[in-house]
């Protein structure tokens, strides 16, 4: 499973993003609960800038694993992208409360709400 997710990233690399969307989905089939090909597949939309579709589902898999400080900053990045600054905000807000060690992904966030 590990080369087939490296040669997903492969694709989405190349610009590939059917191939690599259709290879994640595969790999979904197989472990549906597999959080780095649920990141891939969000990051697959955001790349190809569709925004709307990485947040639903970043949405989606944050409903089974709210705990996931990856899934949550993806989740600020494309509400960022959407031009959604007040959803953002509580997202940082959220993320602040339940991430509080977590310096780096804080101080990034802010000066993306800063800009």
């Amino acid at each position: 499973m590990k080369r087939s997710l490296n040669t997903a990233i492969a694709l989405l690399e190349a610009k590939n993003f059917d191939g690599a969307r259709r290879l994640v989905n595969e790999l979904l089939e197989e472990a549906p609960d597999d959080i780095s090909c649920w990141i891939l597949r969000i990051r697959i939309e955001s790349t190809k800038e569709n925004y709307k579709e990485a947040l639903r589902i970043c949405r989606d898999v944050l409903r089974q694993h709210p705990e996931n400080a990856d899934l949550r900053n993806l989740e600020f990045e494309t509400l960022g992208c959407l031009r959604r600054k007040r959803d953002a905000k509580k997202t940082f807000e959220k993320f602040k409360t339940d991430f509080p060690n977590d310096h780096v992904r804080i101080r990034d966030m802010q000066l993306c709400l800063d800009a």
